[in-house]
């Protein structure tokens, strides 16, 4: 998680604070590895809202269905019920089926898994915006040290704001996307290995 903050005005080595209308190629490389751990985080983020939205909406649909069918069950057999002779153990059948209905409907209430997947949904689109504009960055540097600490200043800003406001993501999404970064990784380096043996051949 983005839990750690950089205040990056206080270097004093920081690009361009001697002269702050000009940034050479050192100054922008210097500052390189910041913005690609940022982009790194963020994207991490971003994935395990994902992640953790499609585990809340998962859970929705697995208790609220079962709520729906046992509800339309339980008013089915109450009609059932006005008959004079039905067996008692219908009646407590449709009394404990009702039962059930009430418990599911009460824990779907109080566990709001549509809204905290909403919620995580959402997050994960304010990292995708910051993410886009980090990739803009590297690709279209600014020119002046000024330019770049402000630029620095607002990421930096916004990744704390994003941080402070973003629901708890379960440890079960961090695991998959850890798990989706290994298999990533695993399947960049079968690809290059296959390409080197293939240019040896």
């Amino acid at each position: 998680m983005l839990t750690d903050r950089v205040d990056i005005r206080a270097r004093e080595d920081w690009p361009g604070r001697e002269n702050p209308g000009s940034m050479s190629t050192s100054d922008w490389s210097a500052v390189q590895p910041l913005i690609s751990t940022w982009s790194r985080r963020v994207r991490e983020s971003q994935r395990a809202h994902y992640a953790a939205a499609s585990q809340y909406s998962a859970l929705n649909y697995w208790l609220g269905i079962p709520t729906v069918i046992l509800s339309s069950a339980v008013g089915t057999g109450i009609f059932a019920t006005l008959e004079k002779n039905v067996d008692v153990r219908v009646r407590i059948g449709i009394g404990l089926v009702s039962v059930l209905s009430a418990t599911l409907a009460g824990l779907q209430t109080f566990l709001r898994f549509a809204e905290r997947a909403e919620k995580h949904r959402i997050m994960a689109g304010h990292y995708a915006m910051v993410r886009r504009e980090i990739e803009q960055l590297l690709v279209l540097p600014p020119t002046g040290g000024e330019e770049l600490r402000t630029s620095l200043d607002s990421l930096r800003s916004r990744i704390d704001a994003l941080a402070g406001e973003a629901p708890q993501i379960p440890q079960r999404s961090w695991n998959q996307v850890e798990r989706m970064a290994r298999e990533t990784t695993q399947t960049t380096t079968s690809k290059i290995a296959d390409a080197r043996s293939g240019s040896v051949t």
